[in-house]
């Protein structure tokens, strides 16, 4: 005849301080990735504002 089995001790559960924060784990490499997609989008913008402006001198002169 088997004795009854011993129970189980429960596993602690992990506090929220040991999770993984996924915004500094990926956060780098989303930087590095955007910060050329920003930059050219700016220097667009510069440009064409750059260009509108002496064309519009232009007109006026």
């Amino acid at each position: 005849m088997q004795s009854a089995p011993e129970p189980v001790q429960p596993v602690p559960v992990q506090h929220q301080e040991d999770s993984l924060n996924l915004l500094s784990l990926v956060g780098p490499v989303i930087v590095k990735r955007l910060a050329p997609v920003v930059g050219a989008a700016a220097a667009v913008g510069v440009l064409t504002w750059g260009v509108r402006r002496v064309l519009r001198r232009r007109k006026t002169s």
